[in-house]
């Protein structure tokens, strides 16, 4: 299975030709771009292609490959591949509450999402398409997705405060069903999911500020962690100074991956988590190298998937709203 999961990392973007993606001069030369660097649109007329379109493009690369890879894991392996779904899903309807919020239009909703198995692509585009929260959680439970019913509890979202709260429901979900996944998945798979629920509790205390009487604490604390458990949780969400605040929960999170992140000052919440993937591939990197026949090499071409995505996105609306190369070089996880 690892040799396999090498084989395919192979054929990700390298870093030169993600380099090389950042001085594209418009959306044509990005689309012109990709192609060179053999990676193949499913979508129709390319290079003529409007950027929502291309995005979704993105999208389906990465469902493609993790299709792949599910195929080969088989029944027996596929925790690993299932734990990275549901973190994927939370993001699809992340990113649809927000445009939700935001009144955006459909395709505005779909940028960033990846199709799986639960929330394939025709699913997406018809959720994108909701009107209010009722109608996305009828959506959801017509799909039988689980968040369908996690959502109909909540009022419909007309602030920040709001928002805040759903997200923190869909987080709560996925966090209940990768750690249940990861049970009997191995040390690894275990230690990948404690490390997502002491991020995401990071990610909660620091946009404490934001929280109002939207939130109460017991209801932002996820259990599952390692590093932050319910005692330290109340403890830093009623540290009034946030500077203080984050000095603490760094050390709190000490040599992790996501410690190692918050050391950087500069670093915002909204960046926490796209960041945390690419110092949690590093990590990866050095345990895959040093147990070669453990689920490593599997786990981190998992990840490489999803980062892949992120950059290859990240590079394209950047290029479309000419963001400077230097910046757009610097947000790159994936190589």
């Amino acid at each position: 299975m690892n040799a396999r999961a090498r084989g395919l990392a192979t054929h990700f973007v390298s870093r030169l030709a993600l380099e090389h993606l950042a001085e594209a001069p418009d959306l044509t030369g990005f689309v012109h771009r990709m192609l060179g660097a053999g990676l193949l649109l499913e979508t129709e007329g390319a290079v003529a292609a409007s950027a929502d379109e291309v995005d979704r493009a993105i999208g389906r690369l990465a469902a493609t490959r993790l299709t792949l890879l599910g195929r080969w894991l088989g029944p027996g392996r596929r925790r690993a591949l299932a734990v990275i779904y549901e973190r994927l899903d939370l993001e699809n309807l992340r990113r649809l509450l927000r445009g939700l919020v935001q009144g955006a239009s459909a395709g505005a909703r779909l940028r960033g999402t990846v199709p799986t198995p639960d929330l394939p692509e025709p699913a997406l585009l018809r959720l994108a398409r909701a009107g209010s929260l009722a109608d996305l959680a009828q959506g959801l439970r017509r799909l039988g997705h689980p968040a369908g019913r996690a959502l109909a509890r909540e009022a419909e979202p007309r602030d920040r405060q709001a928002l805040l709260r759903l997200e923190l429901a869909l987080i709560r979900l996925c966090a209940t069903r990768s750690t249940r996944l990861s049970r009997r998945g191995g040390s690894l798979l275990r230690l990948h999911v404690a490390l997502s629920i002491d991020l995401w509790n990071a990610w909660a205390l620091l946009e404490r500020e934001h929280w109002g009487d939207a939130v109460r604490v017991e209801e932002a604390w996820l259990p599952g962690g390692r590093a932050i458990d319910e005692p330290a949780f109340r403890a830093l969400a009623v540290v009034a100074n946030s500077s203080q605040r984050r000095e603490r929960i760094a050390r709190l999170l000490g040599a992790t991956p996501v410690g190692e992140l918050l050391s950087d000052t500069t670093l915002e919440p909204a960046e926490l988590e796209a960041r945390a993937l690419a110092v949690r591939i590093k990590h990866l990197r050095a345990i895959a190298r040093r147990e070669p026949l453990g689920a490593g090499p599997t786990l981190l071409t998992l990840l490489r998937i999803e980062a892949e995505a992120r950059d290859l996105r990240s590079l394209l609306w950047g290029v479309v709203f000419r963001a400077p190369r230097e910046w757009l070089v610097s947000r790159l996880v994936a190589a």
